[in-house]
């Protein structure tokens, strides 16, 4: 089909939105693996010489660095996609992801080489982060810059947003499969090490489709019109300061419900109220199979109701489940613990699939890839790490400590809240 946005047909419109895909699955894959295996295996397998509670933040600290890489990785990646392409860019994401994930795989604990383990471990969670920090920002700007000629484009983007379902399905499965089958010893002494397998394998086979796919027509317009901008960041940060802020500010209810969910209520299950590490990952599975089916909806329901009105919608619901959620896992029931994690983690990761096009549409092409990638990126540093220390400190009350974590969640969540209220609908908005 040919028009203004040049020469799209839906074959690749399809091609284009699978390559986007693997990296989309990718980021949130290794972010549900690295959450549990950083609470259960890093702290004895890293960090045995230091006592549990500092060893488990230890642990912890080292899934968190990579999202300390990630605004890094956004940057760079941000200003390779707006200067030199989207495509191109996301061949070097995931090139970069597969060298971190690569030496994960291969690294020997600290009984082996000593202090070398957890630098290793770190310097590898940093790398990983950098380029699964280019993701984001390039796979929205992509999908949605060649179905733009499509009405329902929302639609097209919003599939983009599934992976966000199915990568913390995939690895909730995988690790809860894994540690049923060999049980908690055999887990720490080897079996951690398979879930970051299988991302290896998904990397190397989505930079080899990636590599074979079209670029996008509006940035190979811009391209050619001369309208690219030499220093993307720079130039947003001085033109769209309040608009960054707020779409940063909007993306971090997505954060928020699914790193506590997957990390903090992790540690907390299973170190707090003993129950099993197998239960205690499960209980994200299931809310991913919520999600799943909250994200396809919404991808249906985007381009009708609108991107801002229905994630006004899911972000309230998860904000009015804020503290409701701290006090079922306080009971220290298996069933309530259960129906929560459900709830929250499947609101959490089924709101990605309105914000992969209402990200991307808040900004014009020439910093599209680096405004959307930088706010994502960025909202999962402010809506994660320092709640996530602070959430560690409140364990340390016990078993109240999961009201007072829901406190926080509520307080971020608004804030939240507050940013999308304060944006305009995109729906329908030029793309150029």
């Amino acid at each position: 089909m040919s028009d203004a946005y040049g020469s799209v047909t839906t074959a690749d419109l399809l091609k284009v939105t699978g390559a986007a895909i693997f990296g989309a699955w990718a980021e949130v894959y290794d972010f549900i693996v690295a959450g549990p295996v950083s609470t259960i295996v890093w702290p004895t397998v890293f960090f045995p010489s230091v006592i549990p509670v500092l060893a488990l933040m230890a642990g912890v600290s080292a899934m968190l660095i990579s999202l300390a890489g990630r605004p890094v990785g956004s940057w760079i990646f941000g200003h390779i996609g707006d200067r030199f392409g989207r495509k191109t860019t996301l061949v070097w994401t995931l090139f970069t992801d597969g060298i971190g994930t690569l030496v994960i795989v291969l690294l020997p604990g600290y009984s082996a080489i000593g202090i070398l383990a957890p630098i290793a471990l770190i310097l590898a969670r940093f790398v990983i982060g950098i380029g699964l920090g280019g993701e984001f920002g390039s796979t929205s700007a992509w999908v949605l810059e060649v179905a733009a000629h499509r009405k329902r484009r929302g639609f097209w983007t919003g599939i983009l947003g599934q992976a966000y379902t199915e990568g913390p399905l995939t690895a909730g499965s995988v690790v809860t499969a894994i540690l049923a089958s060999v049980g908690l010893k055999e887990f720490i002494a080897f079996w951690w090490r398979v879930p970051f397998m299988i991302a290896l394998v998904v990397v190397v086979v989505g930079a080899i489709v990636r590599y074979e796919t079209m670029e996008s027509p509006i940035f190979r317009r811009i391209a050619s019109a001369g309208r690219i901008v030499r220093e993307p960041f720079v130039d947003l940060l001085r033109k769209m300061p309040k608009k960054w802020l707020l779409v940063t500010g909007a993306a971090i209810v997505s954060q928020v419900g699914f790193f506590t969910g997957n990390t903090i209520m992790i540690a907390y299950i299973t170190s707090i109220l003993k129950l099993p590490a197998a239960f205690a990952t499960y209980t994200f599975v299931t809310g991913e199979i919520l999600a799943v089916v909250i994200a396809f909806v919404s991808a249906l329901l985007v381009d009708v109701v609108g991107r801002k009105r229905l994630l006004l919608v899911l972000t309230t619901l998860s904000t009015a489940f804020a503290v409701p959620y701290g006090y079922m896992i306080n009971t220290g029931v298996p069933l309530y613990i259960l129906l929560a994690q459900t709830v929250i983690m499947g609101l959490a990761s089924g709101i990605p699939s309105i914000q992969t096009s209402f990200l991307a549409e808040n900004f014009p092409p020439q910093y599209r890839v680096t405004g959307s990638g930088t706010a994502w990126q960025f909202s999962i540093l402010f809506g994660t790490v320092p709640e996530s220390y602070l959430m560690l400190y409140l364990m340390k009350f016990g078993r109240v400590s999961a009201i007072y974590i829901s406190v926080v969640m509520l307080v971020v969540l608004a804030i939240s809240l507050a940013s999308i209220a304060a944006l305009r609908e995109t729906k329908g908005t030029a793309l150029e």
